[in-house]
């Protein structure tokens, strides 16, 4: 995600990219109040659309017909993010599905007929 957007121009280069990592990079530990409106109220819906339209947007470009979301062992900071990105993107009409895949041979056989009937729902 941090590739996604240019960092800002500014007068001292520091602050530029300061700002870009420790704000401007969607990702739950950067999600504040301020950025998804003036109410004082938490907007689910809002909180969403501000931190993942950047996904609705590739997803319209790559006219992707199916979402594949993989978690990557360990990192729990976009693990706990995964059920989020889900919902918004099924809430945006797109078939998801959530995988967070066991690092072993046995594994791979589960793993390939979850994906196998992922994709003959789309179908």
């Amino acid at each position: 995600r941090a590739y996604f957007a240019d960092v800002p121009v500014t007068g001292d280069p520091l602050d530029g990219i300061s700002e870009h990592y420790l704000t401007g990079i969607k990702c739950p530990r950067t999600c504040f109040e301020k950025n998804i409106g003036a109410t004082s109220k938490k907007d689910y819906g809002a909180d969403l659309e501000f931190r993942f339209s950047y996904l609705k947007d590739y997803a319209e470009k790559w006219k992707v017909k199916g979402v594949i979301l993989e978690a990557m062992r360990y990192c729990d900071t976009h693990g706990f993010e995964a059920p989020e990105i889900k919902s918004y993107m099924e809430s945006l009409g797109y078939p998801t599905i959530f995988i967070e895949p066991v690092y072993s041979e046995t594994a791979l056989a589960q793993l390939k007929t979850r994906l196998q009937g992922f994709l003959e729902i789309m179908e």
